[in-house]
Parts: structure tokens; sequence; C-alpha cells
């Protein structure tokens, strides 16, 4: 049972581990996500902002490709580039309408028709690909018309075009080139706003909902710009999540996002509130069960044991004065003893020695039942505690007589009157200096005292008996238990008689303590509430 109770909790415990590693693997790879995405706009953002500036500066408004019409120069030039320019052949021929038009596409070519008319100039456009949204243009300049005239078929060759956007990607790249060595220039493009707002949307996008901090971890020194945010901290030990920014540039930098959760590991288990608690709580209540089923059976396995003891000692307390008293008999009825008056009253004497030796234990017996049922019909009276103990006193002194023995008494108690029950108080004094007798060898010392106390009267038993050690008077009040293990037959009793003055004196609404040391012999002190 054990093993399967061991079993239970380490799957438990294997599944909450399995199920937190796969809480935080989800969550890593939602940051890593979302600081993908943060990295990717930052860097979309810069080229875009690269190529307004220089669009404004018109760095990029080259000609480079001439075209002859009727001997009159003319040019194809770029306008603006942000997106990917069509490459193919262009013919342009005569039509009798007025504007340039649509005729057919391919992959390879575009045809475009167009005439003058009576204009003095034709301006030919092209759009990108993308129609919908294209903001690049290529142009071609107006050039003159002479009367008489006809438009020949100008054809743009694949190559030129080719050719020119060769150039603008070198001119691309140069541009780059110098930007991304201007390493000041290129930590002022971080700016605070947009990378907060581009975490918390991307953050806010990977349903991440918990506060974070952020901040640019460089071997650069900082510039002016704030690039952090208020509480980030670079020396904490939380778990921290980095990126490289611009990681597409020529020359990479140095420059780092760093993000971190302050409540990253709450966030974590919060998701497991649930499950975790519900486990921990069946589990809890698997371990108390078991923890209760292995003290029942502890529990049992001793009960069984002082049951063994008891009927073992009881079998011995009662053979000893059956057999005693059958041998007398067969004596009696001996012809050599039956007509000697002498031996017959010896024997008679045996028999009623050994017959109210045997009446002791039944009457132990009996209290067993008693102690089981917790009903002891006291018939409770006001009696008189000094005159109580002198008639026990009395019932004793011939045993102790016989083991040389001193019985002493010192009645000192005022309030000496309780409500008690006259057969079981007596059985209480007689069990305690039997108790007494049994555990003081020979020659004992008994000694019987009594003073008032609060509400109460105070009688003390002390012997100078074999004592006791601490964990044998935590016990000394139990159901069969008795000091003397091992040889069952060197301690008569059955183990019940303390635990039977344990239970009158709680019935007398008093109670009992022992105080004892080993070799030095034991005190019981018993406390009944007095009665004026």
């Amino acid at each position: 049972m054990s093993i399967a109770l061991s079993g239970i909790i380490t799957v438990q415990l294997l599944w909450i581990r399995n199920a937190i590693e796969q809480n935080e693997h989800k969550f890593d790879q939602k940051v890593n996500d979302a600081l993908l995405m943060v990295i990717k706009k930052l860097e979309h953002n810069e080229i875009a902002h690269v190529f307004e500036n220089e669009m404004d500066n018109n760095k990029l408004l080259h000609r480079d490709v001439n075209i002859s019409i009727n001997g009159q120069a003319d040019s194809l030039f770029i306008v603006s580039i942000n997106d990917t320019l069509v490459q193919e052949l262009i013919v342009l021929n005569e039509n009798p309408k007025n504007r340039l038009h649509w005729v057919s596409s391919d992959e390879n070519t575009l045809f475009i028709n167009g005439s003058h008319k009576n204009t003095r100039s034709i301006t030919t456009q092209i759009k990108t690909k993308n129609n919908s949204k294209a903001k690049s243009y290529i142009f071609t300049s107006s050039y003159s018309y002479q009367k008489g005239d006809t438009l020949n078929r100008i054809l743009i060759e694949k190559k030129k075009i080719k050719t020119k956007a060769k150039k603008i990607e070198n001119v691309i790249k140069k541009m780059v080139f110098e930007y991304d060595m201007d390493i000041n220039r290129f930590r002022k493009r971080i700016k605070f706003e947009l990378l907060d707002s581009l975490l918390k949307l991307e953050l806010t996008e990977n349903d991440i909902h918990i506060s974070y901090e952020y901040g640019i971890k460089s071997k650069q020194k900082q510039d002016e710009n704030k690039t952090e945010s208020d509480n980030y901290s670079p020396d904490n030990s939380y778990k921290k999540y980095y990126a490289s920014l611009f990681p597409d540039d020529l020359i990479p930098k140095p420059d780092k996002l760093v993000l971190y959760f302050p409540d990253r590991e709450s966030h974590l288990y919060s998701s497991l509130s649930i499950m975790l608690p519900a486990s921990l709580f069946f589990s809890l209540i698997i371990l108390v069960a078991f923890s209760i089923s292995v003290l029942m059976v502890l529990k049992q396995k001793k009960i069984s044991d002082v049951k063994t003891d008891f009927i073992n000692n009881m079998t011995h307390e009662l053979k000893t004065p059956i057999a005693t008293i059958s041998l007398a008999a067969d004596s009696i009825i001996n012809p050599k003893v039956i007509n000697n008056p002498n031996k017959i009253n010896n024997f008679i004497r045996i028999i009623k020695d050994e017959n109210t030796r045997m009446n002791k234990q039944v009457e132990s017996v009996l209290q067993m039942s008693l102690l089981d049922k917790s009903d002891f019909g006291l018939n409770l009276k006001k009696l008189d505690i000094h005159i109580l103990l002198e008639n026990a006193i009395e019932n004793t002194g011939i045993q102790i007589d016989k083991k040389n023995g001193q019985l002493s008494t010192d009645l000192r108690a005022k309030k000496h009157f309780a409500m008690l029950d006259e057969i079981h108080f007596l059985n209480i004094i007689n069990n305690l200096l039997d108790n007494s007798l049994k555990y003081s060898g020979q020659n004992p010392v008994i000694k019987i005292k009594t003073r008032d106390a609060q509400n109460s009267i105070l009688i003390s038993v002390e012997d100078n008996g074999i004592g006791m050690t601490k964990e044998e008077q935590l016990k000394i009040f139990d159901r069969f238990y008795r000091v003397t293990k091992g040889n069952i037959h060197n301690t008569k009793g059955f183990g019940l008689g303390l635990s039977y003055v344990k239970a009158i004196i709680d019935a007398f609404k008093g109670n009992i303590s022992v105080k004892s040391e080993l070799g030095k012999g034991s005190r019981f002190d018993v406390f009944i509430p007095s009665k004026m």
C-alpha cells in the first residue's frame, strides 16, 4: 500500500511539474514571437524612415536611360520606390485615342499603346504590378512633336531595365552601408514611444496581459533618448528575453532588446490555480487516509499483543488457584487425612485463600468490562475519606507484614469529606497499595498522606519501588499496560488496575497524576472534590 501511495504522489508531482513546464514553454514561445514581430516592425519603420528622408532630398532621382523618338532625346527615371519595379519589355505604338491605356500583360512583356494627335507632347506612365496600392512610378519625360511626323515604335529592352535596377540596388546598398556605419544615428532611431507601443501591441496579440519591463543592452554609451521602462533593472534575477535589434544590418550591432516579466512565475502558476490545489488536496486526503490506516493497524497490533499477554496472564493466574484447590480437595478425601481435623482445616484454609485469589482475578475481568461500557453504576454518598483510608490500610496490612514492609499515614486534610461510591473508592486505594507492593520488592516502605487543595482533597500514595521512566509514566494508565515485560509471570496482574483507578477517579470528577524516578520509587497524587 505504501508503494502504491508513493507511486500516486510521484505521478501527481510529475504531472504538476510537466504542466508547469508546458505552460512555461508556451509562454516563452509567445514572448519570443512577440519580440520577433517587434524587431521586424522596428526594422520596417527604420527602412521607411530612411527612404522618406532620402527621397525628400532627391538622392534617388537619377536619369541614365536615353530614348530616341524622331531624333528627340528622352529619359526614363524613378520618382519614388516603395514596391517592386516591373522589369519587362515596353512597346509604344500609335493609337487613335488621345491617351495611353493598357493593352496586354504577361509575365515577361508589358504593352502600352498611345498617340499624340494634335498635342505637342506625350507623357507615358507605367505602374508596378500591385496596381491597387502602387506607390512606385516610372515616367518617360515629355518630348516635342513635329507636324507631319509619325510616332515610331519605341523599344526599351529588358536588359536596359535590368541595368537600371542594378544601379538602383547599388545606390541603396551604398546608402544602407553608410547609414549602418552611423552608430549614433542607429541608436537615435529607437524611439521609446514606438518601442513601448509595439511591445504592448504584440504582447497583447499573443495573449500576454501581465506587467513587463524592458531596456536596451548595449556596449555603446547611452544617448539622451529614453530607451527603457521606468522600473527596468538589468541586475535582477528575473528570467530575461533577448532579441537583437536590426539583425539584417550589414554590420551587426551589439544592441539587444531585453524584456522581462516581474510576475512571470505567478502567471505560470495561475493557469493551474484550480488543478494544482485540487491535486494537492486529494493527494493530502490519500496521505491522511493512509496514515490513519497505518496508525489503526499499529494500534490493532498493539491491542492484539496486549490481549494475548492478558490471556496468557489470566490463564496463569486462574490455573494456579484452580490447581491448588484441586490438590487440596484430593488431599482431604485421602483416608490418611480425612480423620485428621488439623490437616483438614489447613486444606480448607488453602481452598478458601485460593478461592479468594481467583475471585479477585474474576473481579479484574469484570472491571475490564466496566471500562468498556464506562457505566460504573456509582452510588454516591457523602463519606469520610480518612475512615475509608484506614479501612483499606487494615485490609492490606497483612500483605505488607508478609514482605516485612512499613506503611505510615499522615492524614492532615481538614476537608476530608467527599461524594464517593464506597466500594469503588476502596478499590482505588487497594489498587494503588497493591501496585506499590508489586513494584517495591522486599521491605517496602509506603506512605499515605492527605492534604487540603483548592476545592479538593489530595491523597498521596508513595513507595520506594523500582520507579518508572518518562516513557512508562505516559503509558501507566493505559489498559493492559504493565511496566515489566518479557517474562509475563514475574509481576502478577493483568495491567487493568491503574486504568480502572483513573476511570473511577474521572467518574468522581477528580484527577490523578504520577511522579516517579527510575530506581527511587513512585508517588501517585489523587485529587477528589471535597464536600463540607
